[in-house]
């Protein structure tokens, strides 16, 4: 089970001066004369000038390509191969399929808000969102409503047992699914008098549930349930995943491993994550975890070795990771705000910037392997577009102020808000106060604007709605009066 809650997909919002959006109708303007320019950094795109003044390259950002390789290093203790399998990714409301084959399905059913997903040992999915809850069956991209905000409520996390029922958790309790098609609903206040939240869910091979509050694990004893640890913790428990040994517990300062009869908590708190902060935890094949802070990524296998990604050691492109996955062959599955990173067992990576992969333009929010996984497919360019916008203060046009495009600009900055960004678009307003930036890959992005020496970062997001060879206009951005 892979939880998809919590802190998983929120979003950094930023801002340096009180600035306003409106859109207005320019998209005539990306092919018309008179406005600046732009270049991407990272991508060495080629871009037409409108001056020598204007759309001036800012950054010496050495370029990552869109589907990068990094080599691997001496593998810990190897494991016999799993079955492939394909892996879901969520993409803001869409479900996409990887096949093993390398070919992409889509999931034409809109979800809303995928909350998360459950994969039974047959292949069939579950999915929790907004809408209800669904089932997939395996190799087919047909759904079923199978649960609705009514019956038996709508809910947060997911998980399969050993004889292929499901349960669930949500705001109305612990939902347990029957083999005649119906619901159990176990209040959430039979769990404890104390319970407010109901976070996760995970069963072990036995078949017992243990569902994580924000403050306990709750384990089925009978026909009731056994809070865990005994009294009052004060810790906060993020999530829960089922490990080679049975199920792993997530919370605020470290972890713990679950099992026995009578069941019970043991402290799991391996030297090497001591001092790593825990967002999201997942198992690893071969009796290791990984764990997600909020920009990096520890990695620890089963025979003790350590690899950090994106904090101090490893890298990859992407300032934030905000979801990771491992499947049956030991490899991690990571969204980040980049794009896609593939870890495999030996270390080595691979990078799928956004846009790379026309299937999964947008936000990715979850990934999903089955058994082991897919083999990784060839990826070509990414998908890019163009972004226009106009500049302006008091109702007039903002002429020559400097523009700059990245996923999350820095309220703290020595030179510029996108310097330390992996990647960077730069250009400049034109007389009329307009911009246009070309050849742009295809991503979220927020938008800073400097003028008169004082740099504004527009509140919202841009760019979502962007597709290849297309023109996305992100309206006005108001600047403050002058100083």
């Amino acid at each position: 089970m892979r939880s998809m809650h919590g802190p998983v997909a929120v979003a950094a919002t930023l801002g340096l001066l009180v600035v306003g959006m409106t859109g207005c109708d320019r998209s005539q303007k990306a092919s018309e004369g008179g406005v600046a320019s732009a270049s991407v950094a990272d991508e060495r795109a080629s871009v037409p000038k409108a001056s020598p003044e204007e759309a001036k390259p800012r950054s010496d950002t050495p370029p990552l390509p869109p589907a990068s390789k990094r080599a691997a290093r001496p593998a810990s203790k190897p494991l016999p191969p799993a079955p492939q399998g394909p892996v879901w990714f969520s993409v803001g409301g869409r479900l996409v399929r990887l096949n093993v084959d390398g070919d992409f399905d889509t999931v034409s059913t809109r979800f809303g808000r995928i909350k998360d997903v459950a994969i039974a040992s047959d292949g069939r999915l579950a999915v929790a969102s907004d809408e209800g809850i669904f089932t997939i069956a395996p190799g087919k991209t047909s759904t079923r409503r199978i649960g609705t905000e009514r019956t038996p409520g709508l809910a947060d996390a997911l998980a399969y047992a050993p004889d292929g029922m499901l349960w669930a958790v949500g705001f109305k309790g612990v939902f347990h699914a029957r083999s005649d098609a119906g619901w159990d609903v176990i209040p959430k206040g039979d769990l404890g008098a104390d319970v407010k939240l109901l976070a996760d869910v995970v069963v072990d091979a036995t078949g017992r549930p243990w569902v994580v509050s924000s403050g306990a694990v709750h384990a089925r004893v009978g026909g009731g349930w056994k809070s865990l640890p005994d009294g009052d913790s004060g810790l906060f428990f993020r999530n829960a995943d089922l490990g080679d040994d049975g199920p792993l517990f997530a919370h605020s300062k470290g972890l713990f491993k679950g099992g026995g009869d009578p069941p019970s908590l043991t402290p799991w708190q391996p030297p090497a994550l001591q001092r790593t902060s825990v967002e999201q935890m997942v198992a690893l094949r071969g009796g290791g975890v990984v764990v997600r802070g909020y920009a990096g990524i520890a990695v620890l296998t089963g025979d003790g070795q350590l690899r950090r990604y994106n904090d101090g050691v490893e890298s990859f492109a992407g300032h934030k990771v905000g979801f990771v996955a491992t499947d049956a062959n030991a490899r991690v599955w990571a969204a980040t705000d980049h794009g896609v990173v593939i870890i495999s067992a030996d270390g080595a990576t691979t990078s799928w910037t956004s846009g790379a992969v026309s299937a999964l333009q947008g936000e990715v929010r979850g990934i999903f392997p089955v058994a082991g996984g897919p083999k990784l497919p060839e990826v070509g360019q990414a998908a890019r577009g163009t972004v226009l916008g106009v500049v302006e203060r008091n109702g007039e046009p903002v002429e020559n102020a400097a523009i700059e495009m990245c996923e999350k600009p820095d309220k703290l900055f020595r030179t510029t808000p996108c310097a330390g960004a992996p990647s960077r678009i730069t250009g400049a307003t034109g007389p009329d106060g307009s911009f246009v930036m070309v050849d742009v890959p295809i991503r979220r992005y927020r938008v800073a604007v400097e003028s008169g020496g004082a740099w504004t970062i527009a509140p919202k997001t841009c760019c979502k709605s962007l597709k290849a060879g297309k023109v996305e206009d992100v309206g006005a951005i108001v600047l403050g009066a002058s100083r």
